[in-house]
């Protein structure tokens, strides 16, 4: 086991290495880091409360340090006008990091930042963190000894313990073996202290906020995806919980807006493109794809009319605690809803596949038939197409009446869907694959009076109606 020491007095700025520093000296050292050509990606923090915090997208999970970091790696990257990734999606967590250092030096930064947030949430109140999160920050550890590479982390974390490769030489202390292992790291070192009368460091919605604004133009979707995923949704929990200040408010606003027009604009040029992002329409290839990578005797897929992102992503963390033993959560992704945002739409897209984009006129038709009461919670067999999918309604059901908070309407819904999958699953012989996704979101807005939740909206081009959640739960046979 490995555990991080804590860093020396400073002498000079590190240049490449790993430092273990307070929040304030870490956002000083990554503000310098930026001034002097790197590029910075900073990791979303995991959570210390329950609900929607917890859950939020961006929000770190254990065992998922490794691709939290490279989609924080590649945001920075994007934002920085760096090639895309000329590594296939599968590859390992150094060799993925490497190509991302080249494409840093591509884009002619002078190096790579990386800042992480505290791991004890992530740790979940254990002494060791998982092993593919002490994996990432080896690799990592090993990359910055060789690059110009500094990696922060929270000086909390200085005791904590992890899994990490050792030499067999080091373990055995086999002397006179010569070994052509790069040479150590220069010693971690911390920031200066701001001066006297400093402002204090940003705290990290307002550093959430001031990149949203500086993220303008057009950007790649992934680029895109990355930033919905990390900065906007959790900034648009403040704003419905009333906790935000009047910069994250028009942080969102300035952004949502952006991504409204922007694809309003460019989805008639989208439906003839050759490359696109993922959207709902490909859901059926990706289950299948998904369930051949990993072994799967079949594929189940259960659309959720309505799941918005931040509200899919509630459902997986309470599904991972609820479903522990009995299956995992094998993939998780994001997934563009066409426009109109409605689930006729979707649905004749899903039946018609990437053909039906082409159509000359977009999908048309009525709404089907939302079962209420009871019947919400039912797992309704829609056929689309040649292919089968099972479809729940109790989202769309509750979202059509108001009241309540937005805390306690989400928490609800959460809970009645994961109950529905809880016990559905339990229905399914091993190696089913569960493809869990939402056909489209939805907007809600407050009472400005009683702080209540107003019946929510559909059909739009914000950000939370076009961005949609997709999980794959590996059912039984789970160790």
């Amino acid at each position: 086991m490995l555990a991080l020491p804590a860093s020396p007095a400073p002498a000079a700025l590190p240049l490449r290495g790993c430092a273990l520093l307070d929040r304030r000296a870490r956002a000083e050292l990554a503000r310098t880091l930026a001034e002097r050509g790197y590029v910075v990606a900073r990791v979303a923090p995991a959570s210390r409360c329950e609900g929607a915090a917890a859950a939020a997208p961006g929000l770190l999970l254990r065992g998922r340090l490794p691709q939290a970091v490279q989609r924080a790696v590649d945001l920075a990257l994007a934002l920085r006008g760096a090639p895309p990734a000329a590594i296939a999606p599968e590859a390992d967590i150094e060799a993925a990091a490497e190509d991302q250092i080249r494409r840093a030096q591509t884009a002619g930064a002078a190096g790579l930042c990386l800042v992480l947030p505290e791991l004890g949430p992530l740790a979940e109140g254990r002494p060791l963190l998982d092993p593919a999160d002490g994996a990432a920050i080896a690799a990592w550890k090993r990359l910055s000894e060789r690059h110009a590479v500094v990696v922060l982390l929270d000086e909390a974390d200085g005791a904590r313990q992890m899994l990490a490769p050792v030499r067999l030489c080091d373990i055995l202390g086999a002397g006179g073996v010569s070994s052509a292992a790069p040479s150590a790291a220069e010693p971690a070192r911390t920031a200066p202290p701001p001066p006297a009368g400093a402002d204090p460091a940003p705290v990290p919605h307002e550093q959430y906020a001031e990149e949203l604004l500086a993220a303008r133009g057009p950007r790649p979707a992934r680029a895109v995806e990355e930033l919905f995923r990390s900065r906007y949704v959790p900034l648009l929990d403040l704003v419905l919980r009333a906790e935000a200040s009047e910069s994250v408010r028009g942080a969102i606003e300035s952004w949502r807006s952006g991504f409204e027009r922007s694809y309003a604009e460019g989805f008639a040029a989208l439906r003839l493109a050759a490359r696109r992002p993922r959207m709902v329409l490909d859901a059926p290839d990706l289950a299948a794809r998904t369930g051949r990578l990993n072994g799967a005797r079949a594929v189940q897929m259960v659309l959720v009319d309505s799941l918005r992102f931040d509200l899919g992503q509630r459902i997986a963390a309470r599904l991972r605690t609820e479903l522990a033993g009995r299956a995992v959560c094998v993939d998780e992704g994001l997934l563009w809803a066409a426009l109109p945002t409605t689930t006729p739409t979707q649905l004749q897209l899903l039946a018609r596949g990437p053909a039906g984009l082409r159509d000359p006129e977009p999908p048309s038709g009525r709404e089907p038939i939302v079962h209420r009461g009871r019947s919400a919670t039912a797992l309704v067999r829609v056929r689309i197409g040649q292919r089968q999918l099972l479809k729940l309604d109790v989202v769309e059901a509750r979202l059509r009446l108001g009241g309540g908070s937005f805390e306690e309407r989400m928490e609800q819904i959460c809970a009645e869907v994961a109950d529905v999958v809880v016990r559905f699953a339990s229905t399914l012989p091993p190696r089913t694959l569960l493809y869990l996704f939402g056909d489209h979101g939805f907007e809600v807005a407050l009472d400005p009076v009683r702080g209540t939740c107003l019946p929510a909206t559909q059909g739009g081009a914000s950000p939370e109606e076009v961005l949609v959640p997709a999980h794959a739960w590996l059912v039984g046979e789970v160790h």
